[in-house]
């Protein structure tokens, strides 16, 4: 028996093929979805999110873009753009979309934290200071913000507010060999060699051939 199906029932069964990982068969009923409707741009956004999965990049960025063109609003698209650009090292672009996808769902934490590590990329660490303050003021539990926080302060030489989110991380997050290894390094750029040694010690017991530690012991011996 054949059975004629919606746009939004093939639609629906292509979101139930992404969400259990099986991309080609969501890409033929999207695809089914939209010769029966071209015209809904939440269609497009799925199958662009089913071609990213595969690596089809300009198959999901004309995806993403034609969802735009249909909802200028669609804030999950300039989200999904700025994943692509980020993931291409192409920053600049990635912090265009991430910034509009940001104007329009201000909460989103997973675009807050690619746009941190792009301002950090792009050596904009007053910006990625502030972002990064915002979420921990509404997330305190947020430990990526206080440790990219942390990081932005260590490039600007702010090495006291460096300092103060690093222990924090630190008491948080006992296993980051990282986190123990920035202490350290901060210690060293303000003399402090005894403390940059113990944390230093702790971080290559955690990750004994961290190359990173290894070198920061290096300049504190």
């Amino acid at each position: 028996m054949n059975m004629e199906y919606t746009a939004e029932e093939l639609r629906e069964i292509g979101n139930g093929f992404l969400e259990t990982q099986y991309y080609k068969k969501a890409l033929d009923f999207f695809n089914r979805s939209l010769e029966a409707d071209s015209e809904n741009p939440e269609t497009y956004v799925l199958r662009g999110i089913a071609w990213f999965e595969i690596r089809k990049d300009e198959n999901a960025i004309n995806d993403f873009l034609k969802a735009i063109t249909l909802d200028p609003d669609n804030h999950n698209a300039f989200g999904r753009l700025g994943d692509i650009y980020f993931l291409q090292a192409d920053h600049d672009t990635a912090e265009v979309y991430f910034e509009k996808a940001l104007a329009l769902e201000p909460d989103s934490l997973h675009n807050l934290f690619q746009l941190s590590a792009i301002k950090i990329n792009l050596n904009k660490f007053e910006a990625c200071i502030e972002i990064c303050t915002g979420v921990l003021n509404e997330h305190p539990a947020e430990k990526w913000a206080l440790q990219f926080r942390g990081f932005a302060f260590l490039k600007k030489c702010q090495y006291d507010n460096s300092l103060k989110d690093y222990l924090k991380l630190g008491q948080e997050d006992k296993q980051n060999a990282l986190v123990y290894n920035d202490i350290g390094f901060v210690y060293t750029q303000i003399g402090n060699l005894a403390e940059a040694r113990h944390f230093l010690d702790i971080a290559l017991s955690l990750s004994p051939y961290d190359a990173y530690a290894l070198n920061n012991l290096g300049l504190v011996n």
